[in-house]
């Protein structure tokens, strides 16, 4: 019994010694190269030449042979690659394996409505499956491969307690992304171990449709997974298409699935964090190319958040600023930044001094200089709200010159906010030189009153410094 023993270890030791080593290249090469040089010796035994030109030819045929048997197709450009590398017992499981199992999962994501980067199933041929015995094999033939998501692991045929056959589905799943910070790495791979099935346990009889259960399972586990990784490193666009997939496919399925569960009530949240900062970024990048369409575009995210938070204060400033800026809607405008001021959970006047804009705009001088006096005393949870506010200020009456009113108001931010004289100056200049000033007599006089008291401007034009003028929302402040 005990040799018994030892030949079955001896044998398990070499069988695994091979395995690790398979898919070396030298090793399937050195195991046809000696082939074929002993059977050419033996056929052709005082013929050197021929022995060496059939080793060659083996040598050839191996590594082809070895190619061939090793090679995972690498998803086609523009798809998402979901790459299975899970191992049966034997050809014949595997081959159910596929059918049951694979063929379900593929069709199931062939049958989403994403058509900018649909999902591709690639499968890994059971030798190759088996040599996968770490994380880190695992991570290394994803990146080779280019899949953004891998489940491998293995499937085993066992009796249980009561006799009858069961499989056994232990897997394991990794998700490729770009770099993340380490913290960020440990909450996503918190996250997957919640949602992603690890020991599965599938009846034999009736293993058909068990199998498809399952394929369902990974099926919104991986669109759910991969959608926050999208989001983690800023793939807005990709990650809301794919966790909106989840949310439509959810109702009918979760309920199948109880461990789902996790993500249906995380994916409100899941949904809100990525519009907010999809926002955040549409705005900064707004502020940097004055490009109209991300104020569109911002609008669109804006108002999908409001629907998940409808109290969301960046949300609301945004809807605000893009309904004035897009259309110049002051009702709608107003309204928003008072709806902002309710929602404000911390102080911040970034709600108030936009609606004295509003005022100022509208040429309600005395409204709009109340609320500035205000607001430029802060606080604000961005320091950059009062310089942009005055750009923004500036640009519009770069298009629209007899608004004389704005001139005053951006005086007044530069005189109470920024503590800038010169600009203050300038801007009660404007405001005094302009025909339509005559309609407030009230700021007329308050503007020749401050105007004694400031210095002269610089008698150099080249003082004078180019405006960045834009003017994007606060983002709220996540603690």
């Amino acid at each position: 019994m005990s040799e018994s023993k030892a030949q079955d270890r001896a044998g398990n030791f070499l069988l695994d010694l091979l395995l690790q080593n398979l898919f070396r290249p030298w090793v399937p090469v050195a195991l046809v190269v000696a082939l074929a040089a002993y059977s050419a010796h033996w056929i052709w035994p005082a013929q050197l030449w021929k022995v060496a030109s059939i080793s060659v030819l083996g040598a050839v045929l191996g590594l082809l042979g070895w190619y061939l048997a090793i090679r995972v197709p690498r998803p086609q450009e523009g798809h998402v690659g979901f790459l299975v590398a899970v191992a049966c017992d034997n050809d014949a499981e595997q081959k159910r394996f596929r059918q049951d199992f694979i063929d379900k999962l593929r069709q199931q994501l062939r049958g989403d409505e994403d058509t900018v980067r649909p999902f591709q199933v690639i499968e890994c041929g059971r030798l190759r499956a088996e040599s996968l015995r770490s994380d880190e094999d695992a991570a290394a033939l994803q990146a080779k491969n280019g899949s953004q998501f891998l489940v491998y692991g293995r499937v085993k045929r066992r009796t249980d307690q009561a006799g009858e056959q069961i499989f056994v589905m232990e897997t394991t799943c990794l998700v490729r992304h770009a770099p993340i910070p380490a913290e960020t790495q440990a909450k996503l791979g918190s996250e997957m171990a919640q949602v992603l099935p690890t020991k599965t346990i599938l009846p034999e009889h009736g293993s058909v449709f068990a199998f498809e259960l399952v394929s369902e399972w990974f099926d919104l586990s991986a669109r759910y997974i991969v959608a926050l990784a999208a989001a983690i490193t800023r793939d807005f666009a990709h990650a809301e298409r794919l966790l909106l997939q989840v949310r439509k496919q959810l109702p009918t399925r979760g309920l199948r699935h109880p461990s789902l569960k996790q993500i249906s009530a995380r994916l409100p949240l899941h949904l809100a964090s990525l519009y907010d900062a999809w926002l955040s970024q549409l705005w900064r990048t707004h502020h940097l190319t004055r490009d109209t369409s991300l104020v569109v575009m911002s609008e669109e995210v804006a108002d999908k958040l409001l629907e998940l938070d409808p109290n969301h204060y960046a949300a609301l400033l945004a809807m605000g600023i893009a309904a004035f800026a897009l259309r110049r809607d002051l009702g709608a405008a107003k309204n928003l930044m008072r709806r902002a001021k309710k929602a404000a959970k911390r102080q911040d006047l970034t709600w108030r001094i936009n609606l004295a804009f509003l005022y100022g705009y509208e040429g309600r001088l005395d409204d709009a200089e109340r609320e500035y006096r205000i607001a430029c005393k802060g606080p604000f949870l961005e320091s950059q709200v009062l310089i942009q506010t005055e750009e923004f200020i500036q640009l519009v009456l770069a298009t629209e010159p007899e608004r004389a009113a704005l001139h005053y108001c951006s005086a007044l931010v530069n005189l109470h906010a920024k503590d800038d004289p010169l600009a203050a100056a300038r801007d009660l200049r404007a405001f005094l030189s302009s025909p339509s000033s005559g309609a407030y007599p009230s700021q007329r006089a308050t503007a020749l009153s401050i105007l004694g008291t400031l210095p002269s401007a610089p008698s150099d034009p080249d003082v004078a410094v180019e405006l960045n003028m834009q003017l994007r929302p606060i983002r709220e402040d996540p603690g």
